[in-house]
């Protein structure tokens, strides 16, 4: 989920740049639903696994947030 985000925003930036909008369009609609429902779902991976098995789950759980970090970044960084 994280990596179609990273790539809508990307593909995003490429077609229109990076230009203040009036309106925030529906790639921005996405995101926000996405960053919510993306938090949901790390933490109820988190409390449903990591308790079961430690090492794995603290393992995908990571790469979770590193992949939603990554798809935050372009956001933060050109200050969307």
């Amino acid at each position: 989920m994280s990596l179609t985000v990273l790539v809508m925003i990307v593909a995003t930036l490429t077609g229109t740049g990076v230009s203040r909008q009036s309106d925030e369009g529906a790639a921005a609609h996405i995101f926000q639903i996405w960053l919510v429902v993306e938090v949901v779902l790390i933490a109820a991976f988190a409390v449903r696994w990591v308790p079961r098995r430690p090492r794995e789950g603290l393992i995908v759980l990571i790469v979770q947030i590193a992949c939603a970090l990554a798809a935050c970044a372009p956001v933060w960084y050109f200050r969307l």
